[in-house]
């Protein structure tokens, strides 16, 4: 059974894929709950848990199905002790249909400019559970044929998402869904642009507020300076690309934004504990 994360492509695949995953409650020290741009989808297969997704609290158990969408606070409140939740992980990211021609679903304009979001949790149905089954069987085949094997059944996990109804809009909070929508363009901007040099003054620009209030607004958001936002968003793209291509480190550097080799390989090493080369070196049985 694979327990990582899996990019098969020479491009970005715009998902990560972890089965086999156990509900963990964190220590007290580490108790912020989490909040990503990318839709965290948990599929359980065994046990029980219990969540908290912005003010909703959520029993869980196996058969079920829970999706949290970009910027909602999210944590494990009880991992249901004995009875472990276990489930399959699947973080999908806004563009993970953008390489795909003819296909209405975008998840970006639908997230981010509609403002839409989809339901939280979908108790006992098995036709989406099927799904997710099987593109866990996809990702443990790991072929030729796998990355166009799931792109069809995500398309088609996301169709039964639609109609299964939208999510009720949420009264915003001080820290949540108001602050969230103050900073997604900003979010966007740096996603767009992260090999560029892009100002606060900028990001604080497009988000329509002050240097000051950006910069307090989104450290709130992403429990991260701008910086280190940035830079862990390009290590991110990095990372892949030392994954899954056979560009020199010194180039894939460049096209992250570092014009200094050295320095990017500090980082790396301290954000993901190798060296860019020890990272090709361990990944080189992934076909280019």
């Amino acid at each position: 059974m694979k327990k990582s994360n899996v990019y098969f492509f020479n491009e970005p695949f715009h998902i990560s894929i972890r089965p086999y995953k156990e509900s963990v409650v964190k220590y007290q020290s580490d108790t912020a709950r989490i909040l990503h741009e990318a839709i965290e989808i948990k599929c359980f297969y065994e046990g029980k848990s219990t969540l908290l997704i912005e003010s909703d609290k959520i029993e869980v158990s196996a058969g079920d199905i829970v999706v949290v969408n970009p910027y909602e606070f999210h944590q494990t409140l009880d991992d249901g002790g004995e009875n472990r939740g276990k489930y399959h992980l699947f973080m999908v990211e806004l563009d993970f249909f953008s390489g795909l021609k003819n296909v209405d679903m975008d998840l970006r304009h639908f997230v981010c400019e509609n403002r839409t979001s989809f339901k939280n949790y979908y108790k006992q149905n098995g036709v989406m559970f099927n799904i997710l089954s099987k593109v866990v069987k996809e990702h443990e085949i790991s072929d030729e044929s796998t990355r166009l094997a799931i792109f069809g059944l995500m398309a088609e996990f996301f169709a039964q998402l639609l109609r299964c109804g939208r999510n009720e809009e949420r009264e915003p909070t001080d820290d949540s869904a108001h602050y969230q929508s103050i900073i997604a363009p900003a979010i966007e901007m740096i996603r767009e642009r992260y090999a560029e040099s892009i100002s606060l003054e900028e990001l604080a620009e497009v988000c329509s507020i002050s240097k000051f209030h950006f910069c307090r607004i989104f450290k709130k958001v992403t429990e991260m300076s701008v910086i280190q936002y940035v830079n862990s968003y390009r290590l991110k793209i990095a990372n892949t690309m030392i994954i899954n291509t056979n560009k020199q480190i010194s180039e894939i550097a460049s096209l992250c934004g570092y014009d200094d080799v050295s320095y990017f390989c500090r980082i790396y090493k301290k954000h993901f504990g190798c060296t860019p080369k020890k990272a090709k070196l361990d990944n080189s049985n992934v076909k280019p």
